[in-house]
């Protein structure tokens, strides 16, 4: 509200008042009635006049004040505006900063999982490493087996070559019967008693996708006539039961399948996917004349056997039928 509008009430207030001092002209005998009393009215009159100069006084007063409190409200708001401005602007800080923490929650909520997809992941391999780890302890342990086997059948081996060294003692020089001694001719003077073999492989083999390949033989040490190391197949000459063993190497970064076979019948094998490890089988078997046995390398074209003498395959006679 204007200074202007807060002194219309009381100019309004004062008019009344002049014009009852000024006053308009009274009749003669009014003023005679009157001069009694005039000289008390003046008094009054001035006193009041008075009254009305203090109260002129206090409205100037009063309104300068209004008008610093109009001045003071107008800065009020001024400040209330610039406060309303620096809400909006926190509060448009405010937003920025939620969606701030909604696009990092997010980022958070997809570390997480891609974190649990990680550490499932990391589960899954050591997993299928512990069975990894287990699958070889088993075939260490299958491989001590067949280790003792193998010092079991050498031992076997042991004593029958000392058989052989026996006979040897027991044939007669040269000079005496005529009959060349020594081991080799005790086979040869023994035919119809003893039947051999021992061969090797001196490079490496591969298998065909289509059959079954028989394995052949390029190093013979032993062989009384019914192994041909190059069909790699023995043929039963002396019936009775028979001893046989394998050795495999599997080629560097591969697999095989290896199996003895009688007479086209499968007999035993083994499997390998290790690389690099040699691994080996044997049987017993009652033969009789013109069986056949020979190893074959499984249908696979990634399938093979490495040289070097590691894959091996021996058998002998141990009892006549």
């Amino acid at each position: 509200m204007s200074a202007k509008c807060f002194l219309i009430p009381r100019i309004l207030i004062l008019v009344p008042i002049i014009a009852f001092i000024n006053g308009n002209p009274t009749s003669s005998s009014q003023l005679d009635q009157n001069a009694s009393s005039g000289s008390n009215d003046r008094l009054d009159v001035r006193l009041l006049m008075l009254q009305l100069t203090e109260l002129v006084s206090r409205d100037n007063e009063l309104t300068s004040k209004v008008a610093d409190l109009i001045s003071s409200t107008a800065r009020l708001e001024e400040k209330v505006a610039g406060l309303e401005r620096d809400r909006l602007r926190i509060d448009e800080r405010m937003k920025n900063h939620d969606r701030q923490v909604t696009v990092l929650t997010r980022n958070t909520q997809r570390q997480v999982k891609e974190s649990k997809r990680e550490v499932s992941s990391v589960k899954s391999r050591n997993k299928i490493l512990q069975r990894l780890v287990k699958e070889q302890k088993n075939d260490i342990s299958y491989l001590k087996e067949e280790n003792m086997d193998l010092k079991e059948q050498l031992k076997e081996s042991g004593q029958l070559v000392e058989r052989y060294r026996l006979l040897g003692e027991k044939v007669v020089d040269h000079e005496d019967k005529g009959v060349h001694g020594g081991f080799y001719d005790v086979i040869r003077k023994s035919d119809s008693e003893i039947s051999a073999f021992s061969v090797a492989r001196e490079f490496d083999q591969s298998g065909n996708s289509s059959h079954f390949v028989v394995i052949t033989y390029d190093k013979v040490d032993i062989n009384t006539g019914e192994m041909n190391p190059e069909t790699g197949v023995f043929t039963c000459r002396i019936p009775g039961l028979y001893q046989f063993f394998f050795s495999v190497c599997v080629t560097a970064g591969g697999r095989a399948f290896v199996r003895l076979v009688r007479n086209e019948t499968w007999e035993t094998g083994l499997y390998s996917e290790l690389g690099e490890l040699v691994q080996s089988q044997g049987i017993l078997m009652a033969l009789t004349s013109n069986d056949t046995v020979h190893l074959e390398l499984g249908m696979n074209d990634a399938f093979g056997v490495c040289g070097n003498r590691f894959t091996v395959f021996h058998g002998h006679l141990l009892y006549r039928a």
